[in-house]
């Protein structure tokens, strides 16, 4: 960011680059607010005029106009409560952002991340995320696999699933769900049943644009 001063948003955010060709895009930051930087973590779409058009054209320095901050999804410090955190696909960007954000922090509660993805190639952070638990007070990763082949040693099936398998009772946690409409719905009715406030379930759905 040109200015780093504007870079101020809460963890778990997002903000829409608007490109040339006139549409904007939404992307959740991958990163807490430091040093007029931020990530995103990008799915490219096969075909897409932005992530197979625009994106690969762009290189160092050019660029191009964000709106930000934007939506409702961040962290809330005043439930103090261990943390569930389920996300599917690039549905990990804000997650990641928030769990930055309670790095070194003495007050972070227990966290329990599940990140389902379909194969394991699609993990694309599956070497570092063990490391955060470094500078996390308790820290807990599972991966789920929906489409993992024979050599796959870990969890399979559906990524709320896997959670539901782990928990007890959910009604003294909070939970963040980020990920595919479908991966939300089932999981906040699953998680309801199981005892959640519906007061401390948070939601971020992300949708593709098909012309990506």
């Amino acid at each position: 960011m040109p200015d780093a001063g504007a870079l101020d948003y809460r963890p778990g955010q997002y903000l829409k680059l608007l490109s040339r060709d006139g549409r904007a895009r939404s992307f959740s930051m991958a990163s807490v607010p430091r040093g007029g930087r931020v990530d995103l973590h990008v799915r490219r779409i096969p075909g897409g005029a932005f992530t197979d058009g625009i994106l690969p054209q762009m290189k160092a320095g050019d660029a191009i106009d964000v709106e930000l901050p934007l939506g409702s999804f961040f962290y809330r410090a005043r439930d103090y409560r261990p943390l569930l955190m389920v996300a599917t696909g690039t549905g990990l960007a804000p997650i990641k952002a928030i769990l930055e954000s309670l790095m070194d922090d003495p007050d972070c509660p227990p966290v329990s991340l599940y990140w389902g993805m379909r194969q394991p190639e699609d993990l694309y952070l599956h070497a570092d995320i063990p490391a955060w638990g470094e500078r996390l007070y308790d820290f807990r990763y599972v991966p789920v696999l929906s489409r993992a082949g024979a050599a796959w040693q870990g969890r399979r099936g559906y990524v709320h699933d896997a959670a539901l398998a782990d928990a007890g009772d959910l009604s003294e946690h909070a939970v963040y769900l980020c990920g595919s409409p479908n991966m939300i719905r089932d999981a906040r009715a699953a998680f309801l049943e199981r005892g959640a406030s519906p007061a401390h379930i948070y939601a971020d759905s992300f949708t593709f644009q098909q012309d990506g």
